[in-house]
């Protein structure tokens, strides 16, 4: 019983993070059964299932399942977001797995894109436009 309660605990974060996903690929315009957010949400769904099925199978108790389910949720990178919706000075990177930091500037009214710093060479910056997807919530 203490198993299904840790289960249906991590249960609305998953349905979460697919909402976030989602809300995110809407507002950028490019929804599409075939996008990697449905895939991202299907393999996240198959992962915690593995995590519960070696729950069952080595006889976890209810903490170490809650601890397992609460370091996958952790190891998961978040959704990307749409640059406008980040505040002046937030840091962010354009890939997941990218090495590079910007950070993001003013709106540029006469380009119509934000200004975006590189962190790691102070004298370059890129335009990007506003509907443009990054990662946030990454260790920098």
């Amino acid at each position: 019983m203490k198993i299904r309660a840790a289960i249906q605990q991590a249960i609305p974060e998953l349905h979460g993070l697919f909402a976030k996903s989602l809300a995110n690929a809407e507002a950028a315009g490019d929804i599409d059964r075939s996008d990697s957010i449905f895939d991202q949400a299907d393999n996240k769904a198959e992962s915690l299932f593995d995590v519960v099925d070696r729950a069952f199978e080595n006889d976890w108790a209810a903490t170490d399942l809650k601890d397992e389910i609460l370091e996958w949720l952790t190891e998961t990178p978040e959704a990307p977001v749409r640059l406008d919706s980040l505040k002046q000075g937030e840091f962010f990177r354009r890939k997941a797995d990218a090495s590079k930091t910007y950070t993001r500037g003013a709106y540029q009214r006469d380009v119509k894109r934000y200004q975006c710093d590189d962190e790691s060479d102070i004298s370059r910056s890129i335009d990007l436009p506003g509907k443009t997807l990054v990662h946030v919530g990454f260790d920098y």
